[in-house]
């Protein structure tokens, strides 16, 4: 039977935040506070707007390939300083994004909102990470059964020593939420031990890439850190916003004078942001414009990008060689990565808006 080669590949990544993220909506609405953040509409669930993820993707990578002139919209600017040098065949940066010289080419890597997988809230029993039935399927571990109305499910011994009838008759608060906690114990991978540690070890993918391995979204589930998954609650979907959008951080701020160094009357405004140790997942698509090598590969080995060696000009202003870069995904990783330091969203200068690459998995696409 031939194996028909896809003109794509699916990659999700995870995603910890390290200091609270603010991405906000433009201007002051009116509600509980005076800036919020980005959201989805159908559910009203906090997320990272892919547009947001793409141009500090771009522009950490431009840095990093020494091809700063590549970031942002690629305008032309006043005083004739050119935009992208728009060489597809040679920059990596305008490969993997596009351009919008020489007509104009689309990139090839598409990434996409970072939504919400695991919300921390304080509980008298310490921090605990939240989750729902709809969001684990979105992520693609299906099959979860939802707990009862207006009860919760939790993992094993969560609450403590005691049997699951004693478990039952602990309440749990979620901030200000009290809730009761099942007998039945929420178990969101069937296919691990009691800690949670994989079975297979083998992460090398099938394109050679040990970053990315095509393994399934279980594994990158399993990539958690270890004291996270001792402490997951399950809510229902009409619970979980409830709970989010309730233990969301808000700060507030006020202007200075710079006359008198008091606040300004009037200068009073609040924001909130995706809290420290939440955690996200992000769809990237890889498409393949580079043909694949027919050779021992069978067709899975993708062929290193089309660009000269850099030349001694170039080399001095690059942190990263390109030759180690061998696709679009590695461009777009490179760029990642420095969410880690430099962060994402506003108010960076402020102590927000990082974010940690925790893991990325090769995942077969729903059709």
């Amino acid at each position: 039977m031939s194996t028909t080669r896809q003109p794509f590949s699916l990659y999700r990544f995870l995603f910890q935040t390290l200091d609270p993220v603010h991405v906000g909506v433009g201007g002051y609405r009116l509600g509980r506070v005076d800036l919020p953040i980005a959201r989805e509409p159908g559910t009203n669930l906090p997320k990272i707007p892919g547009t947001g993820l793409s141009g500090a993707a771009r522009h950490y990578a431009a840095i990093r390939a020494g091809k700063l002139r590549c970031a942002g919209q690629g305008g032309d600017e006043e005083g004739g300083a050119r935009g992208h040098c728009g060489e597809v065949d040679k920059c990596p940066i305008c490969y993997t994004f596009g351009t919008l010289k020489n007509g104009a080419v689309s990139g090839c890597a598409r990434i996409f909102d970072a939504r919400l997988l695991l919300f921390p809230v304080a509980t008298f029993r310490g921090p605990v990470w939240v989750t729902s039935p709809r969001t684990l399927a979105d992520f693609g571990l299906e099959g979860i059964e939802p707990p009862s109305s207006g009860k919760v499910r939790v993992v094993k011994d969560l609450l403590g020593e005691g049997s699951a009838e004693t478990k039952g008759t602990k309440p749990l608060n979620l901030g200000w939420l009290m809730v009761e906690v099942e007998e039945k114990e929420f178990i969101p991978i069937q296919d691990q031990d009691a800690r949670g540690n994989r079975k297979d070890s083998d992460n090398k993918g099938k394109n050679g890439n040990n970053d990315c391995p095509p393994k399934p979204v279980t594994d990158l589930f399993k990539q958690l850190p270890d004291y996270v998954r001792r402490r997951l609650v399950l809510v229902g979907d009409d619970l979980f916003g409830t709970v989010v959008n309730s233990n969301l951080e808000v700060r507030t701020s006020v202007s200075i004078n710079p006359e008198t160094g008091a606040a300004k009357e009037g200068a009073l405004f609040t924001y909130e942001a995706l809290p420290r140790a939440a955690f996200l997942w992000v769809d990237v698509i890889e498409e393949h414009k580079v043909p694949a090598d027919d050779g021992a590969g069978g067709g899975q080995t993708r062929t290193p990008f089309p660009w000269p060696k850099k030349d001694s000009e170039e080399a001095g202003k690059a942190y990263v060689q390109p030759e180690s870069w061998k696709s679009a995904l590695d461009v777009v990783r490179a760029g990642f990565e420095y969410f880690e330091f430099l962060g994402v969203g506003g108010m960076a200068t402020r102590g927000f808006g990082r974010l940690k690459q925790l893991a990325c998995r090769e995942v077969t696409p729903r059709w």
